[in-house]
Parts: C-alpha cells; sequence; structure tokens
C-alpha cells in the first residue's frame, strides 16, 4: 500500500492556520467572550516578553479556549472551516489526491484536532494525525511525535508498506521525511532545502507560488 502524508500549515493551506485561528477568535472574542480575549492577551504578552517558550503559549491557548465559547464554538467553528477552504493550495491537493494510486492519505499537523480533523476529512483524507488531549494533557504532533503517530497509526494495519510519500514545507518534519521513502518540499524558504540535504533528504520540489511571493 501506498501512504502519502501531507503537512497542513504553509504546505497544503497556504498559511499557519493557528495563527489564523488564534486571530479569527480573538477577533470574534470582542463580543463573545471577554475571558478568551483577555486571558490570551495575557498568554500573548508573556510570550513577547520571553517569560514563556512557543509550545507553552500554544497550550495555554488551548485551555483557555475549552473553557470559553460554549453556546457559539459551533457556529465559530463552522465559520472558521470555511475560511479555511479558501486558503488550501489546490495544486497541493490535487498532487496528494491524484499520486500513486491504490494510496491511504493522511493529513499530518502541528494544528489542534477540533478543526484539522474536519477539515482533512472534508478535503478527502482517510485519516488526520493532529495536536490531541489525552489524559487531560496536550500532545504537539511536531517533529518526533509526528513520527510516532504515523508509525502508531499504520502498525496494525496488515497491507505491507509499498511507498511512504510525505509533503511538507518545513524541517520540523524532518523525522518523517528521514523515515519516508520520498519528500515533496513545498514552496521551500531560503534555507531550508540545505537542512534537508544535511539530513540526508534529497527532496523533490514543488513550486506552487510565484518568486516574488516566496520571496516575501
Amino acid at each position: 500500500m501506498n501512504y502519502i502524508v501531507c503537512d497542513l500549515d504553509n504546505t497544503l493551506c497556504k498559511v499557519n492556520t493557528f495563527k489564523i485561528w488564534l486571530l479569527f477568535h480573538l477577533a470574534a472574542s470582542i463580543f463573545l467572550s471577554w475571558y478568551f480575549f483577555s486571558q490570551v492577551t495575557l498568554v500573548i504578552l508573556l510570550r513577547f516578553n520571553r517569560k514563556i517558550g512557543r509550545w507553552l503559549m500554544k497550550k495555554l491557548i488551548l485551555e483557555i479556549y475549552e473553557r470559553s465559547f460554549q453556546r457559539t464554538r459551533s457556529l465559530l467553528n463552522n465559520t472558521f472551516t470555511r475560511i479555511l477552504l479558501c486558503l488550501i493550495d489546490k495544486k497541493v491537493l490535487e498532487q496528494v489526491m491524484n499520486r500513486h494510486n491504490p494510496k491511504i492519505t493522511i493529513l499530518a499537523t502541528a494544528a489542534p484536532n477540533f478543526y484539522s480533523e474536519r477539515l482533512g476529512t472534508i478535503l478527502g483524507f482517510n485519516y488526520t494525525l493532529s495536536t490531541f488531549k489525552l489524559d487531560n494533557e496536550w500532545t504537539e504532533n511536531l517533529g518526533e511525535q509526528k513520527l510516532n503517530s504515523f508509525k502508531k497509526l499504520v502498525v496494525s494495519w496488515p497491507d505491507a508498506i509499498t511507498l511512504i510519500e510525505m509533503f511538507t514545507d518545513h524541517p520540523d518534519d524532518l523525522p518523517l521525511c528521514q523515515y519516508a521513502h520520498k519528500t515533496v518540499l513545498v514552496n521551500p524558504r531560503k534555507g531550508y532545502l540545505a537542512q534537508f540535504y544535511k539530513a540526508g533528504v534529497n527532496p523533490e520540489i514543488l513550486y506552487t507560488k510565484s518568486r516574488a511571493t516566496r520571496a516575501s
């Protein structure tokens, strides 16, 4: 069986989805949840002043979200999903869905599961691996964790692995890229390609943006 794995942020989607999610909910919270707005603003200030790290900031924001928007969450989720669908890179999606039949497609992302799983289903992915909460603790699906999530998913499947192909834009995915048979590097930023070569990964390059857009 062929396994096509695709990152979400800045790969399948043209933006960092968590940043867009955060901006969207901050705007909504002005009218719908002052608790979310005030608490998240405090967390962002702590991060800006380097009092907390990136992952702790993200985890605290997710925990604040769980206590917010109780009555309007469904409406906000539906609206945000429609926004993300407008930001999908159709050229990348076409490549993922049209390669190597038969195949299983897997969306593997550090984005939270409460919006990435729904997006993956709408886009036609067979499975979505994402940042999740287990035993009251959030775990970020990034780097080695993303590789471990993939291994855990496929270990019990009866079909032998013929090909693993990974679509990504970022060296954060190098553990999974090194495990895969092939890597497709999407719109790589300057300097990223050298990191892949240094790690022993010789990727195919897929450009879907103009040179001017990539340079910015």
